[in-house]
This record gives structure tokens, sequence and C-alpha cells, in this order.
């Protein structure tokens, strides 16, 4: 057994030698106990200052926006631009005048040279229209009317050649009924493209109104459009 011993002592001399075995209680390193933090959140209360400070940003750029403006129409209104007229647009606009009434002066011209070749059968005046023509004249003259009989005189009138008859001179007085009676309603009416008014007169008659464009006086040049 002596013997035995040495031997498995002697044999243990040339075995390799291992490093302990860690034990399980062992704390690891603190490496692995390391996480990474988290990003930093808003809070409410950060959150509600942002808020703020973008109204109270917004605010005053309102606020300056409009006293600027407002600045800037006191001094418009203080110190009006004057307008300026370039003496090239006027002597063009003279220009354009003098073209318009040498061509007018040219027209007419040429009008009064075509009536004197006229033949005599155009230059002779119809006698059949000269009574007919003192009949209209002295029926639009103003006479005395009748509220409730005048506009069935007026209702009687149109036939299918003619709107009055050329010989009834009771015209004027359906012309003075409607300058003088009084206007109970007024509307506008749908029918075409221009400004018509309906007025509802007193003795139950409506009337159609077109005002006009211009003035008696006034002198039109250039293309009619639309009637005006």
């Amino acid at each position: 057994l002596s013997s035995q011993h040495q031997n498995i002592q002697s044999s243990s001399r040339y075995l390799p030698h291992h490093n302990k075995p860690t034990s399980s209680h062992e704390p690891p390193a603190a490496d692995s106990f390391r996480r990474p933090r988290p990003a930093p959140t808003m809070t409410k209360r950060h959150r509600l200052y942002l808020l703020l400070t973008l109204v109270a940003l917004l605010v005053l750029l309102i606020f300056s926006t409009n006293f600027y403006f407002i600045r800037w129409l006191a001094v418009d209104q203080e110190h009006p631009v004057p307008e300026q007229v370039h003496s090239r647009s006027l002597a063009n606009d003279s220009d354009a005048l003098m073209k318009v009434v040498g061509r007018t002066a040219s027209i007419q011209q040429l009008v009064e040279t075509h009536v004197v070749r006229l033949k005599t059968v155009f230059k002779n005046r119809n006698p059949r229209n000269d009574p007919v023509k003192r009949g209209l004249v002295r029926s639009f003259g103003a006479k005395g009317y009748n509220i409730s009989t005048v506009w069935k005189i007026a209702s009687g009138w149109p036939s299918g050649n003619e709107i009055f008859p050329q010989k009834d001179e009771k015209i004027g007085k359906v012309i003075r009924a409607l300058q003088e009676a009084q206007i109970l309603r007024a509307r506008n009416t749908p029918r075409g493209t221009q400004l018509k008014l309906v007025f509802d007169l007193a003795g139950k008659q409506s009337v159609l109104f077109k005002p006009s464009w211009y003035g008696r006086d006034a002198r039109l040049e250039g293309p009619v459009y639309s009637g005006k």
C-alpha cells in the first residue's frame, strides 16, 4: 500500500494544473449591470411652457403687423401720393381724339355728298305723313285723367300691328298718369340681361321701367356693347 501511495503522488505531479472553478455565489462583473439611459422625456409642465411661448409669439406678431399697417395707412392719408400724368399719354390721347374728329368729319362729308346725289323722290315729303305727325304730337300733350279708367284705356290699345291707335288722343292721359301715379311697390325682374324694374302703381297697374345708362345730352363714341 505504501508503494502504491507513493506512485499515485509521483503521478499527480505530472498532471496538468487546472484553474479553480468559480463559485456560483461570486458576483458577476459590473459591466453586465450597465443599461442604456432612457431619453429625457418632456413633462407636462415643459409642454405648457412651450405652448404659452408660442401663443405669446403669435400674439406679438399679429399686434406688430396690425400696428405697422395702421401706421402705414395713416401716413398714406396724411401725405397722399400726387397723381402723375405723363405728357406722353396726354399727347397720345389728343392725337387719338383728333383722329376720331377727323374721321367723323370725313364721314359727315361723305353723307352730305351722297344726300345731294339722291333722287327727287327721296327729297320730297309725303303729305300723308303730316296729319299723322300733327295728331301724334297733339295726343302727347298732358291732359287730365281718371285713375280708375285710364289703365283700362291703355290695356285695350295693343293689337296685331300697333301698340296704340294713331287717331286716339288719350295717350296724353296715360303719359300723365305714368308721371303722377303713386308707386306702391318696386321689384326687380329677372327677364333679360339688363336692369329692369317693375313698378306697381295706384289703380292696380304694373309698369316696366328700364333706367337709362346715359344722359340725353351724352355723346357716345365707339362700338355699342349689350345695348350700352
